[in-house]
């Protein structure tokens, strides 16, 4: 709560977000309804920035397309990060293919969820390579993304070729 109540206070400026992330709380970032659209960039860069951060739950942020290249470059630099909640925010299927890359290149990356981001088949079928290449990766929840049969086709290759996944 004090956490909530602080970053409602603040901005999502790029030296907030290294602060938060970086000094406050090495281990774990919940931040419901804080960033918003257009703070992947900066969340990117305090990404890159920190070395301790285990958990980043970005549930509600309003987070768009835009926000997936930003936070690509993050998860891919961050060796330390291991589960990602980016669950219902606003990323479509243009957030997907930004995100795909970041998510192929970790190496620490256990978890990640993906759930209610209107994703849809263009996503999954942007995603399906890097869930099925990022070899860290134990489980992905990509639940309520209007997927079609052809998408959930490529989403259970990707598993079949990532057998680690859950």
């Amino acid at each position: 709560a004090a956490f909530e109540a602080r970053c409602l206070e603040e901005p999502p400026t790029l030296a907030f977000a290294r602060r938060e992330v970086g000094v406050v709380c090495p281990q774990a970032i919940g931040a419901m309804h804080v960033f918003g659209e257009g703070s992947g960039k900066a969340l990117g860069e305090a990404l890159k920035a920190t070395s301790s951060l285990k958990t980043l739950d970005l549930y509600y942020c309003s987070l768009g397309p835009d926000d997936g290249k930003g936070l690509a470059a993050g998860i891919s630099a961050n060796a330390s990060l291991t589960s990602l909640s980016l669950n219902y925010n606003a990323l479509g299927a243009e957030g997907a293919k930004a995100l795909a890359p970041g998510i192929a290149g970790s190496a620490s990356l256990s978890s990640l969820l993906l759930g209610g981001n209107h994703l849809g088949p263009e996503g999954a079928k942007a995603l399906a390579p890097a869930l099925a290449a990022n070899a860290s990766l134990t489980a992905a929840n990509l639940l309520r993304n209007k997927f079609d049969v052809d998408a959930a086709s490529m989403l259970l290759k990707a598993k079949q070729e990532n057998p680690k996944l859950t």
